[in-house]
Formats: structure tokens, sequence, C-alpha cells
């Protein structure tokens, strides 16, 4: 069988800046999202490991903080 080569050339990887842009304006709210709720949950459990009762309801209002965080950056995406 016959071999095919593919010519690797810097000016085969020009960016384009929409493309770009569609990556960047789908992937930046999920990090926002991820980063936000490994922060959350760190500082949670670092809590409830060392007061039991306040750290439940630290927990509650996370989970509030994180949605009244999300809702902007959806509605971003959304647009």
């Amino acid at each position: 069988m016959g071999k095919t080569k593919v010519p690797l050339s810097l000016k085969y990887f020009k960016p384009n800046l929409h493309i770009v842009f569609e990556i960047l304006k789908v992937s930046i709210p999920n990090t926002l999202e991820d980063n936000l709720a490994f922060i959350l949950q760190t500082t949670i459990v670092s809590t409830i490991f060392n007061s039991k009762q306040i750290g439940l309801v630290l927990y509650a209002v996370s989970i509030r903080i994180r949605e009244f965080l999300r809702a902007p950056i959806m509605e971003w995406v959304e647009d």
C-alpha cells in the first residue's frame, strides 16, 4: 500500500479568529464554574472538618452563591 505524505508547514496553522472566539465562548464559562466549585468545595470541606454545624450551613450557602455567580455567565453564553 502506498503512503500518503501530508506536508507540515506553518502556513497551514493560521488560526481562524472566529473559531478561536467560539471555542473560548464555550470554554471560559465552564472553566470559571469549575474553578469556583473547587474553591467553594475546598473551603467547605475544611470548615466541616473544623466545626460540623457551621459547615453544613456554609455548604447550603455555597450552593446558592454558586448559582448566583453562574447565572450571568450562562446568560453571556446564551447571547
